[in-house]
């Protein structure tokens, strides 16, 4: 069966993305650094500008608001904590405590209702047969190098988010794998997200996902 236009063999098409970030929380706390680079050059800028004037007071006060301005904005981003950063977060120890094999860690994420579609067959398994499948079909599997390849995140609300994830997995008895899978969220009301639903999006090789 021939791959996709624009697909090679091992590639799996994108799903539809989720929502971007909104503008100003992305850039204020998720991605300060240009940001905080516009406003050192803006001060810069203003600082030669007025000092060739001879407005050397007013040229160093532009400069020190400028810098000033960036500080805060660092420090303002160093102390919050988006909830799309810490589901990205999350989603990156789940992918790698599966792909360890690690049955117990994989399962500390999951909520008690969590859900798992399989591949194909589209059983559903819950909590504690997750955990099993991963310390031990996994294990089995022997993978020796994961990668995640694409992460979105999405806060719907307070209580439910989702991610999609694109990771590249090889094993010591195949090739790589790429596979999108989405990862839904659910929060306790205490701040804490715990894994609700596993979807496989897509998988390489598999069809009828």
């Amino acid at each position: 069966m021939q791959p996709p236009s624009g697909l090679s063999v091992f590639d799996v098409p994108d799903p539809t993305p989720l929502p971007s970030a909104p503008l100003l929380a992305h850039w204020a706390f998720e991605a300060p650094l240009l940001p905080v680079l516009f406003l050192l050059l803006a001060g810069a800028g203003a600082f030669l500008f007025l000092n060739s004037r001879a407005r050397l007071r007013d040229a160093s006060l532009a400069a020190l608001g400028a810098a000033i301005a960036a500080a805060t904005l660092l420090i303002s981003a160093s102390l919050v904590t988006t909830p799309r950063e810490t589901l990205r977060e999350l989603t990156r120890s789940l992918v790698a405590a599966t792909a360890r094999a690690d049955g117990p860690a994989v399962g500390a994420l999951l909520a008690p209702e969590c859900v798992l579609v399989m591949p194909v067959s589209h059983r559903e398994l819950g909590p504690a047969e997750i955990s099993d499948e991963v310390s031990q079909r996994i294990r089995e599997f022997a993978v020796n190098d994961h990668a995640l390849l694409e992460l979105q995140a999405f806060d719907e609300n307070n209580r439910f988010a989702r991610v999609q994830v694109k990771v590249r997995v090889s094993a010591s008895q195949s090739g790589p794998v790429l596979s999108w899978w989405r990862i839904e969220f659910e929060n306790d009301g205490a701040g804490n997200w715990r894994v609700l639903r596993i979807t496989p999006l897509a998988i390489s090789g598999l069809s009828g996902v």
